[in-house]
């Protein structure tokens, strides 16, 4: 028979065999998903800070989203400013060399070519919205790409249509930037320039083809020096271009010291230690083999053996 004080040590081996079998359980998902706990209960007074952190750190990697946005398309304006600085500069260049000569040849086709480059330009996409068009960016910035087009107008800016109006964008809690470059901005004086070359050419002045007569070349002497300013004024709006990608690369480089300044911080409140947990796990294991052996030997304990 079995003695009557068995049964409450019985009861207390089961408990104690249970308790190192929820320890093994535990020990073994913290292995397996390299988490402390599988919900919020268990991480007790963490939870606050942890849910802080999880937020912070949401709303940095939507600035950072935003960043990249933005400054693919400062970068689309200034690949497109380089574009137009170097046809300018071309243009200069020539009309220097025809000056020194005093003699011109194809003026005409060297004024087209130049215009529909930078009508080019200023009409480029990104993610198909036109890049110089303000905030009509399903409109094309200049409606016009011909030399034709130009001479036609009544005024250079007449073939502009894009708006004045900036598009802006949260990139931390506290910064808020307006970027772009209107198409009128960037090419106005531009487009006067190889406008009034382009009417002089197509007028009783013109056209410019063969040797230079003294008025011809001092129209190309007084047009060179407002066309040094139009590519001044470019030139201008290409700084303020690379300023604005300045700024937000230095508050992209913050915003990725603190992502992973949180993401070591949340893994420290929410990860376990993989060495830690297997040393738990080993030993719980003993401690569950030592409840199985005991509970063995007190169960075979009976009267009858010593009879």
């Amino acid at each position: 028979m079995t003695r009557v004080s068995s049964f409450g040590q019985t009861d207390l081996l089961i408990q104690a065999m249970l308790r190192n079998q929820s320890r093994i359980f535990t020990d073994q998902l913290q292995i397996t998903t390299g988490k402390r706990s599988q919900d919020f209960a268990g991480l007790g007074s963490d939870t606050i800070t942890l849910l802080g952190a999880r937020d912070f750190r949401g709303r940095t990697g939507t600035f950072i989203e935003t960043i990249k946005t933005v400054n693919s398309r400062l970068a689309a304006n200034e690949l497109q400013l380089n574009g137009i600085l170097n046809t300018a500069a071309n243009l200069r260049q020539e009309i220097l060399t025809i000056i020194g000569a005093e003699e011109a040849a194809a003026f005409d086709a060297l004024l087209e070519g130049n215009f529909s480059f930078i009508a080019s330009a200023l009409n480029a996409k990104v993610g198909g919205q036109f890049i110089f068009s303000g905030s009509k960016t399903d409109v094309r910035a200049v409606n016009g790409t011909s030399l034709a087009d130009l001479i036609a107008a009544a005024a250079a800016t007449d073939l502009f249509e894009n708006d004045d109006i900036k598009l802006r964008a949260r990139i931390s809690d506290s910064v808020e930037i307006e970027f772009g470059i209107t198409a009128s901005e960037a090419a106005t004086t531009l487009f006067e320039s190889i406008k009034r070359l382009a009417d002089f050419n197509a007028g009783a002045g013109g056209p410019l083809d063969g040797a230079l007569t003294a008025v011809q070349r001092t129209f190309l002497v007084d047009e060179l020096q407002l066309l040094d300013q139009a590519i001044l004024d470019t030139r201008r709006f290409q700084v303020v271009n690379g300023l604005a990608q300045q700024r937000i690369e230095m508050i992209s480089d913050q915003h990725q010291d603190t992502s992973i300044f949180l993401d070591i911080f949340i893994s420290d409140v929410e990860d376990v230690n993989i060495a830690e947990a297997i040393s738990r796990l080993n030993l719980d294991q003993l401690s569950l083999e030592a409840s199985f052996r005991t509970f063995s030997t007190i169960s075979s304990l009976n009267i009858l053996r010593f009879i």
